[in-house]
């Protein structure tokens, strides 16, 4: 359980980001008043945290950062 919750956290932007573009905008847009059931919304933490928790652990085997993460590095070490 702590290697899949340490590749969570080393890829945290990547996480971030993804949650806003594949959970908060599709929620916004059948629930504009962001006012959601909260079954809806303890639903979607769960799907999102499972998916987080093996897309990281098995990301994190074949690469040593998250997506967004070598991006910021590339960027930052030019």
């Amino acid at each position: 359980l702590f290697s899949f919750l340490i590749s969570l956290g080393r890829m945290s932007l990547t996480h971030y980001i993804g949650h806003i573009l594949c959970v908060c905008i599709p929620l916004y847009r059948i629930y504009p008043d962001w006012n959601w059931p909260v079954g809806v919304g303890l639903s979607a933490f769960a799907i999102w945290l499972v998916g987080a928790l093996l897309l990281s652990h098995f990301w994190m085997k074949r690469f040593s950062r998250g997506p967004l993460e070598s991006t910021v590095h590339w960027l930052v070490s030019r």
